[in-house]
């Protein structure tokens, strides 16, 4: 027979687990500058009565409303206990208050048993809810595995595969929400929860949806200290587990003696009070640090929720427990390893030109006048003749970048070989539309994008710059000013458009690959005279749409907005900030608008902020952490901060930099061929860049084999991914080439 959990212990509803919308981005975050409490009223009393008495009697509950993060119910007794027009006044109350809003809901129980019946029942409640002021920034799931496994009988398997796919569905239609996932301890045991958070996230992973922001722990501690199994210890360890997932960990604050002591007729006015400062005192006592806390009561009491002066009332026991945790000590810092030696490069210009001339050797093709790989693998297409195995156009780019970089370092050692990619590229040039499509190009072919093009008006410019030829600045001229106009829009959303070919998904999107790319390229045109004034002006246009519409409140930006709906794509490549800050830097040197500099030191502070998205979460050691990303997108992020760092000379910009390039150095160059991996994450790469990376941290996850670092031939792609043979691609060596360069003109 399974453990119960507490809900079917107490014979109550759901319990709400939101969190603050700024716990989204699925890393670890940092400290809030007061630690996160959410409260959740009892529901059960006079049907509703405590969430009533916090909307229509406000004044009484002043200091405590101050003290919280946020407040939530549950959709369904929403539906059952209030009226239209008490709905409006919850609504509208949130919006006045400033609270952010939060909603549990089922996901997979008996009553809704997959993903599709459990969002139907949602979308019927939120059909009458949204007419009345809907506005929810969190959401929580209702115990998916504990029901999976104990209720529904699923394997671990079609749990992460139905929960995966409400998500999914969920963050379509809320893009701005956060999600949490609560489950009960020890009604699952620590491997349980454990198994569960893993391979959600995995699953997410692989569908391309963001998966659970934060894990929130029921735990039963009466019923673990009498008839079930259980300790705190276990508890801290599924919040270590979180931590290295990237996954924040939340605790449930609440009177978990008072189902037991209501069978015996023990109750008394504070049981509610004494239990809810008994679970954070006794979890402090195991040496347990939640990133946040919920106060939340599902059982029938306490009775009132006001006034915060009774310490029998909800709201007092809220504003204590904020006051409470609040006020411990910040942890000691624990005494750690050392983190492994890193050998610093010697020399940046030496690797950048050894790499630049390997790069150009190993994969141009002068009989196709193409880069194209031994073997087909990630960016290649499966052509015909001498075309097969042949790159699309943005790695093409990035090494004609890196060509045009070294050239300018070392005059006269790359011109001839930039003019030979640049006159190979023709093939992708379409004359009739100004444009260079993403394969070659040919009649009927509209697959073009405005992010490939915008780095090749800004790579065009660089070689111009590096060697004097007209040809390459009046190409990029011809680019800026009869194609990208095309893909800009002032029609709400606004933004630039990514593609032009409908037919190819995603091209709709507003991104900020394609924003702040056209604001970059438009920058380079005029630095070097071409409609300056009127680049300027649509650059500044450009930026601000991104820095308004994408920028997150952790001070980093988002991929971009989602056609038809406009969704928020909440991911955060390196790249995303790291372009904007450059755009930012050159419209101060051109306008010597001092904001201009302003922000881009805003962003650069979020980027370099080590428990942020932008480095791997996985690292528990911040000091151990690098950047979360691929070699592709993170110089697009050097080459922001190194702009910064040039109009101002912050120290630890160039340090930051220089610690993310010597990790690249040591720890994805490999010795066999002198050539570099793609991933800065080293358990997405192979078994002996995984082991290395258990080394460096410390620590162990997993060996997540990335595809695109693995072999594309037909006769391998039967096999499991970590079975394939890893190979080395364009990508990646152009951009540490580029990189290099990059590091070696940095004074």
């Amino acid at each position: 027979m399974p453990t119960l959990s507490r809900r079917e212990l107490a014979g109550g509803a759901a319990a709400v687990a939101a969190q603050p919308a700024l716990m989204a981005g699925g890393q670890a975050a940092p400290a809030a500058p007061r630690m996160p409490v959410w409260m959740m009223p009892p529901p059960w009393t006079g049907n509703g009565q405590c969430l009533r008495e916090l909307i229509n009697r406000p004044d009484e509950w002043r200091r405590t409303r101050a003290a919280i993060d946020g407040m939530g119910y549950w959709p369904w007794l929403l539906n059952v206990h209030f009226s239209d027009a008490e709905i409006r006044t919850f609504f509208s109350r949130m919006a006045e208050w400033k609270l952010p809003c939060n909603m549990e809901v089922p996901v997979l129980k008996k009553e809704v048993p997959t993903a599709r019946e459990s969002f139907a029942q949602l979308e019927g409640f939120t059909k009458r809810f949204r007419p009345l002021g809907w506005k929810v920034e969190a959401f929580s799931f209702d115990e998916p595995a504990y029901a999976s496994r104990h209720i529904l009988g699923y394997t671990p398997q079609r749990c992460s595969e139905e929960t995966a796919a409400y998500i999914g569905t969920l963050r379509v239609v809320e893009p701005m929400a956060s999600v949490c996932a609560i489950e009960p301890y020890p009604a699952l045991t620590v491997d349980e929860l454990r198994g569960f958070v893993d391979n959600l996230q995995t699953r997410c992973a692989a569908t391309g949806v963001k998966g659970i922001d934060t894990l929130r722990l029921d735990v039963d501690w009466a019923g673990m200290g009498s008839h079930l199994s259980g300790l705190w210890k276990e508890v801290r360890a599924v919040e270590e587990h979180c931590r290295a997932a990237g996954v924040k960990f939340s605790l449930i604050c609440w009177a978990s003696d008072y189902p037991y002591l209501a069978e015996q007729g023990m109750t008394h006015g504070m049981t509610w009070y004494t239990g809810v400062m008994h679970t954070a005192q006794a979890y402090a006592l195991a040496g347990g640090r939640p990133d946040h806390y919920m106060v939340e009561s599902w059982v029938h009491c306490p009775e009132h929720a006001v006034p915060e002066e009774s310490l029998e009332s909800f709201s007092r026991s809220v504003l204590d427990l904020a006051a409470l945790v609040r006020a411990r000590k910040p942890a000691k810092p624990a005494a750690a390893p050392a983190p492994a030696p890193v050998v610093v490069a010697p020399d940046y210009a030496a690797e950048a030109a050894r790499l630049t001339d390997l790069m150009h050797r190993t994969f141009w093709r002068p009989t196709a006048r193409q880069y194209a790989a031994p073997v087909r693998s990630a960016e290649t297409v499966d052509s015909e003749g001498v075309r097969n195995n042949a790159y699309v156009l943005w790695p093409a780019l990035v090494a004609l970048s890196a060509l045009t970089a070294g050239e300018k370092a070392q005059p006269g050692r790359y011109a001839r070989t930039i003019a030979e990619v640049y006159d190979g590229l023709e093939a992708y040039y379409d004359p009739a539309a100004h444009a260079y499509n993403a394969w070659l190009t040919f009649p009927g072919n509209r697959d073009r994008y405005y992010d490939d093009n915008a780095w090749a008006v800004v790579t065009l410019v660089e070689a111009y710059d590096a060697t004097r030829q007209a040809r390459y600045r009046d190409r990029a001229t011809e680019i800026m000013r009869r194609f990208m106009p095309q893909g800009w829009s002032e029609r709400k959303p606004g933004g630039m458009t990514w593609g032009v070919d409908p037919t190819k998904a995603g091209t709709g999107d507003r991104g900020a690959c394609s924003t702040s790319g056209a604001a970059l390229a438009a920058l380079a045109l005029g630095r070097v005279g071409i409609d300056k004034e009127a680049n300027i002006a649509f650059a500044g246009k450009a930026v601000d749409w991104v820095l308004q519409t994408l920028k997150d409140s952790d001070g980093l930006i988002r991929d971009g907005l989602g056609a038809p709906d406009w969704h928020m794509n909440a991911t955060k490549w390196t790249y995303n900030t790291g372009v904007p800050i450059q755009v930012c830097v050159e419209l101060h040197a051109l306008t010597g608008d001092a904001e201009r500099l302003k922000q881009a030191q805003a962003l650069a502070e979020a980027v370099m902020d080590l428990s942020k998205r932008l480095y791997d979460g996985l690292v528990q050691d911040p000091a151990r952490r690098h950047w979360y990303d691929a070699s592709f997108f993170v110089h697009y992020l050097i080459d922001g901060l190194l702009a910064l760092h040039k109009s101002g000379g912050d120290a630890r910009i160039l340090a930051e930099v220089r610690r993310n390039a010597d990790y690249a150095v040591v720890r994805l160059r490999d010795p066999a061929d002198g050539l570099y991996w793609r991933n800065w994450r080293l358990w997405m790469i192979g078994r002996p860049q995984y082991e290395d990376w258990t080394r460096m941290t410390g620590q162990t996850h997993r060996l997540e084999a990335d595809e695109s670092e693995r072999s594309k031939e037909k006769d391998q792609m039967s096999k499991p991914v970590d079975q394939r043979p890893l190979v080395k691609t364009l990508l990646a060596n152009a951009a540490i080439a580029r990189m290099m360069w990059s590091l070696a003109a940095a004074k």
